[in-house]
């Protein structure tokens, strides 16, 4: 899955998030559009979410201090 931008006719530019399956581009889900290119940014920051959410990849974050042994297993 990636993040395309795409510019419309309007000059809004749209935020959207594409998956290929067998060479051609399926749309998963429109986040969102904008002209303002700070909007744009928090849109691709919800898109990047969505991906981290939807594609079932975790990401694990452990605190500074947490530490592993061999013999605590």
């Amino acid at each position: 899955m990636f993040i395309r931008k795409k510019k419309n006719k309007s000059g809004v530019i749209s935020i959207q998030i594409i998956t290929k399956l067998k060479r051609k581009s399926i749309l998963i889900k429109t986040i969102g559009s904008s002209n303002d290119e700070i909007e744009v940014q928090q849109l691709v920051k919800r898109a990047q979410e969505f991906i981290d959410t939807y594609a079932g990849q975790q990401t694990l974050d452990f605190p500074p201090s947490t530490k592993f042994n061999k013999n605590s297993f």
